[in-house]
């Protein structure tokens, strides 16, 4: 019988989170019967992160030294471990929280986690694109064959939007749509379309940042949404989300 791969630090953060598929979570829960090292590793970050989100459910600051030991030694944590920090964007701004921050701590969902990296892929993308001046830049796009050919409904956009460049842009999985918009409230911003391969509930409008952007990210039907921008302050931006949301037909 083949032995199953050691698993990565990516595979055990979703293992904690309940994000892997059955067999490869068999699998993973196997490694970690035999490895209890790793296995308490495990525990350990599943154990802090449980305690941050107590926190940010239980009441307002000052936080008790304990929590604030915790966010501190989570956050070095994260610091060390690339993969981690994908899953927990917001490792800075929770330790924040429990140190007396009395704002909004939002963290992605770990399972959108391929499609904002790709959201952000793709605005560095645009950028790069509208410094080149052999690269012109086209606001012409077709919603009907973008939903027949990516299977994204591509929502009418909010009076006073404008595209300045729209493209399509690949992603984790499968192709995305890029569009670069100036918008009359929040300036310059790229609203990222892409397919989902799981049929579920559509998601609500969410805010957070990461890598020092702001980002909003909803689900509708079986695709997914984000909206990112630089400077727009984030209630501005999930402003523009509900906006959108409510332009689908």
């Amino acid at each position: 019988m083949t032995r199953p791969d050691a698993p990565t630090d990516l595979e055990l953060a979703a293992f904690a989170e309940d994000q892997l598929d059955p067999a490869r979570r068999y699998e993973v829960a196997g490694w970690l019967a035999a490895h209890p090292s790793d296995a308490a590793r495990t525990m350990a970050d599943l154990h802090l992160t449980e305690g941050l989100r107590l926190a940010l459910a239980g009441p307002p600051p000052p936080a008790p030294p304990a929590m604030v030991a915790a966010a501190r030694r989570l956050e070095r944590r994260l610091a060390r471990r690339q993969a981690l920090r994908r899953l927990w964007p917001a490792a800075a701004a929770v330790a924040m929280f429990a140190l007396g921050w009395t704002g909004h701590a939002l963290m992605a969902p770990p399972s959108l986690a391929p499609v904002i990296e790709a959201a952000l892929e793709a605005e560095a993308a645009l950028a790069a694109r509208h410094a080149m001046v052999s690269q012109p830049e086209t606001v012409q796009i077709d919603t009907v064959e973008i939903a027949a050919r990516l299977g994204v409904t591509i929502p009418q956009l909010p009076q006073g939007w404008r595209i300045r460049d729209v493209q399509v842009v690949s992603g984790a999985d499968r192709p995305g749509v890029a569009m670069a918009l100036a918008t009359p409230d929040m300036g310059d911003i790229m609203l990222y379309s892409v397919a989902l391969d799981r049929d579920g509930p559509d998601l609500a409008p969410d805010t957070f940042r990461q890598d020092g952007r702001a980002l909003a990210v909803f689900e509708k039907g079986q695709a997914a949404y984000v909206l990112v921008d630089g400077s727009a302050p984030m209630a501005d931006l999930a402003g523009g989300a509900h906006q959108l949301l409510r332009r689908f037909n």
